[in-house]
């Protein structure tokens, strides 16, 4: 099939005109008028091109706001498309083909509501996934041959990342606690991470890689309570399929899963006490049970120390100068933030910005560096002023280099957490910015849970003048210190894993029985 000639000549090229200039709202009224011409608009791959550019960052953060509108309206036109095609099989292959082209990564970091957004991406999942339901067993009646309760987690990979050392704790008491253990994921690695797992679970497996395979190794365990252990709704994946799917009598998802997934199958958000506090549990379409604060800890193979050590020097960095530092990856380096640490360098002539874009394969090339330091240079802020770093291998060197410095700033809308937790463990003040949503409020709730709730600003305008008031106050910054000592001493919840997998265990615990106030759907 090839497009229409007045499409070709007239609105693909308007409608590719108006994504590139931002307009996202007359490309969705653009786009809809098309659906409605030409029901098959969604089959056509050089409409994809189009209709669904990648975005790599936005500018502003306003951006993501007419992005995600956009996104809504692509969705609603997609669905309504769908519901037009009378034969189900064809219904579903169109959903998948639509499926396949959807990315979430960067709305999902955004500091918006995306309710809607998310409630059009479920119903497009759930008629792509017709076929498979219909082929697979029914789940079993409750009850393990050895009369413990089975508890089932998935992962993207057995290697070490940020989802897998973070949902560790989440089931490593489970099984002192008598529950049957199984890890399941899609990748393998002979890893010192892989041991860690095998010493948390009964048994770690392999799963096939289609969906229909996955979904009936997973119905074979006969789970009480299914872990989604990597996230669901970023991007299209095996696992984000599984989760519209009835696998366990309890499925949930955590802190890896940075949204609701609107799926009428996922039964359990477990989230931070600090999320409800401000409100953001009320965008979920799960049962929001709480764990302690912040929502999750990390467990880390253990290392030998890295030789290595950090001189200011080395960087051009003056003694006296005042060093600020942030490992935000290059997705949370936008214009807006980067113009409030601008204007927080025009007002401390003796500071340094230093970034090291975190983990490895978030580095900048020369053009994003470029761009980064744009909005400095536009205030008179020299390059050396601005340093980038060449890509630290792993956390321990970042926590060697984090202690040459002398203040950390987290970013904002999308905040860090591992960054986060490498600047408390290396006994760094880092300030941090309230945000609405879980995602936008993960690094403010990693310091209230931590007794550091003061350097947490509640606006941007706070944000910069706390910055500036502790850059002109080296003795405010010595008292923090000294107080992370002792919060590090005394091992909060975030950097105690153990104490974090015990009460986890109690939660899941009551998950099964019934006593934790939760109603299945």
């Amino acid at each position: 099939m090839t497009l229409p000639a007045h499409w070709a000549q007239d609105r693909l090229k308007t409608l590719s005109a108006l994504r590139r200039d931002g307009d996202h709202a007359a490309a969705g009224t653009i786009l809809a008028e098309m659906a409605e011409q030409v029901p098959d608009v969604f089959r056509l791959p050089q409409m994809w091109e189009v209709i669904n550019t990648p975005v790599v960052r936005f500018v502003r953060p306003g951006e993501g706001a007419a992005h995600i509108a956009y996104l809504e309206t692509l969705l609603q036109v997609a669905v309504r498309t769908c519901s037009r095609v009378v034969d189900p099989r064809d219904r579903a292959h169109l959903a998948k083909a639509i499926v396949a082209r959807l990315d979430f990564r960067l709305v999902a970091h955004s500091d918006h509501f995306i309710g809607p957004l998310m409630r059009g991406r479920a119903a497009l999942y759930r008629t792509a996934l017709t076929p498979v339901v219909a082929g697979l067993p029914p789940l079993a009646p409750a009850g393990a041959p050895d009369g413990r309760p089975r508890l089932v987690v998935v992962f993207r990979s057995l290697q070490e990342d940020p989802e897998t050392t973070s949902l560790l704790p989440f089931f490593e008491g489970a099984r002192d606690s008598g529950f049957a253990v199984s890890v399941l994921a899609f990748a393998d690695s002979a890893s010192p991470f892989r041991t860690l797992l095998e010493t948390a679970a009964d048994e770690v497996a392999i799963l096939p890689e289609d969906v229909a395979g996955a979904a009936r190794a997973i119905l074979e365990r006969n789970a009480d309570l299914l872990l989604y252990g990597s996230d669901v709704t970023a991007k299209p994946s095996v696992r984000a399929y599984l989760s519209f799917l009835r696998l366990a009598r309890v499925q949930m998802c955590a802190v890896s899963t940075l949204m609701t997934t609107q799926s009428p199958t996922m039964d359990v958000y477990l989230g931070s006490p600090g999320h409800r506090a401000i409100g953001a549990d009320r965008e979920f379409s799960e049962r929001y049970v709480e764990v302690p604060a912040p929502g999750f800890a990390f467990r880390f193979p253990r290392r030998p120390p890295p030789e290595r050590r950090f001189e200011r020097a080395e960087f051009g960095i003056g003694q006296d100068a005042v060093v600020l530092v942030s490992g935000a990856n290059q997705t949370k380096l936008h214009r807006d933030l980067l113009d409030v640490w601008a204007e927080i360098l025009a007002g401390a002539p003796d500071t340094v910005l230093v970034l090291y874009p975190f983990p490895r394969h978030y580095g900048m090339d020369g053009t994003l560096a470029a761009d980064v330091r744009r909005p400095f240079l536009e205030r008179g802020i020299g390059g050396d002023r601005v340093i980038v770093l060449p890509q630290l291998d792993g956390r321990d060197l970042v926590k060697r280099f984090l202690a040459i410095c002398d203040l950390g700033l987290d970013s904002f809308p999308y905040p860090g957490v591992t960054t986060m937790v490498d600047a408390i463990e290396a006994g760094l003040p880092t300030v941090a910015l309230r945000g609405r949503t879980l995602r936008a409020n993960q690094g403010a709730d990693i310091l209230e849970s931590v007794g550091l709730g003061e350097l947490v600003a509640g606006d941007v305008a706070a944000y910069r003048d706390l910055v500036l008031k502790l850059v002109g106050r080296p003795e405010d910054r010595a008292a923090l210190r000294s107080r992370l000592e002792t919060i590090r001493a005394g091992s909060p919840g975030v950097l105690d894993p153990s104490r974090f997998a015990t009460a986890t265990a109690a939660r899941l615990r009551e998950l099964v029985s019934g006593t934790a106030g939760f109603q299945r759907r």
